[in-house]
């Protein structure tokens, strides 16, 4: 990564810390009352370095349940997709939360 990237990353992260608690980002991450774990993790997977199949893959998440997923985290903003005009789009998380 260049140093604007980088940049651009923290100040994400930052702002991310400043707009949801990490409560109020398990409850859009995993909103049922009992958490699911693997949720937990494919967020946490979201660092800007995996694509969504890897992410789903890593997280024992089945592909088409991961994808709407994610649709639900964009939409919510707390889930940004990187490089859109590559092929190869990388996830991006506000920041990564406690998987307890």
């Amino acid at each position: 990564m260049d140093n604007n990237r980088d940049l651009l990353k923290a100040i994400f992260h930052l702002l991310g810390r400043k707009t949801f608690t990490e409560e109020e980002l398990k409850n859009i991450v995993s909103p049922r009352s009992t958490k699911n774990n693997n949720q937990i993790k494919a967020y946490n997977f979201c660092d800007g370095k995996l694509n969504q199949s890897e992410i789903a893959d890593k997280a024992g998440i089945d592909r088409g349940n991961f994808s709407r997923v994610v649709t639900r985290w964009v939409d919510s903003g707390i889930l940004v997709r990187m490089d859109e005009d590559s092929t190869d789009v990388k996830l991006l998380h506000l920041y990564p939360i406690s998987e307890d």
